[in-house]
């Protein structure tokens, strides 16, 4: 009888133990960069067995096992991580951690496109074309397309001044005609009423320092 109460109270003991190391390890606090947040592109599926890993490879985490653990406990590790930019908060504990990247796993893919000052519109797009899935070539036929520079008061001279340079959030797949409409909407508030306002002020609508060697100027006004 005694051995049956000492087994009862081992296996007891050992489900305690259990129970409060995966607490504890829930409610730690890996992610070690110091900012209060991160974002990080994902530029192909994970599978979610492989996301301690991923992120002890790329100096997020210590220790992948960790992670990879509550995953298993889970039962998320069927599961994959799409591509896109995620957002990873350094206040997390590790459940919070993999609960996030649960509900991140299905997001529309959104990343940083990034383009500065160029030149012509060919450079323009083999500056777009490795952030998107969309290549080069698609991209200058729509920007060389007569219609829709047409379509927002532009021709084949002044299309390049279309596309403002700086830093927008896109989705990874977007389609050529969805990104064409994309910068319709930035050029149009770049092209707020103060700055047109001081552009009239000198004769011109609107004018534009696309980049440090010239200035691109319209005296028609845009459609957008």
């Amino acid at each position: 009888m005694k051995k049956i109460l000492y087994l009862i109270f081992f296996i007891v003991l050992l489900a305690f133990g259990a129970v409060y190391y995966i607490y504890t390890l829930a409610n730690t606090k890996s992610l070690l960069f110091s900012e209060n947040s991160k974002s990080i592109e994902i530029k192909e599926p994970i599978p979610f067995s492989e996301l301690g890993a991923f992120l002890e490879k790329n100096k997020l985490i210590a220790n992948k096992y960790n992670v990879n653990l509550l995953i298993k406990i889970k039962q998320l590790d069927k599961l994959t991580l799409t591509e896109g930019r995620i957002t990873l908060k350094k206040d997390w504990t590790n459940n919070q951690l993999v609960n996030q990247l649960k509900l991140m796993r299905n997001q529309k893919k959104i990343v940083s496109l990034i383009f500065g000052s160029v030149k012509n519109l060919e450079s323009l797009a083999g500056k777009i074309a490795p952030f998107i899935a969309l290549d080069s070539t698609a991209l200058i036929n729509v920007f060389n397309d007569s219609e829709i520079q047409k379509k927002y008061g532009f021709n084949q001279d002044t299309f390049l001044t279309f596309f403002i340079p700086n830093t927008y959030d896109i989705y990874f797949n977007i389609s050529a005609e969805g990104f064409i409409e994309k910068m319709a909407k930035e050029y149009k508030k770049f092209w707020n009423a103060e700055r047109i306002e001081k552009a009239k002020t000198i004769k011109t609508f609107p004018i534009r320092n696309y980049n440090s060697s010239f200035y691109c100027l319209r005296r028609t006004k845009s459609k957008i």
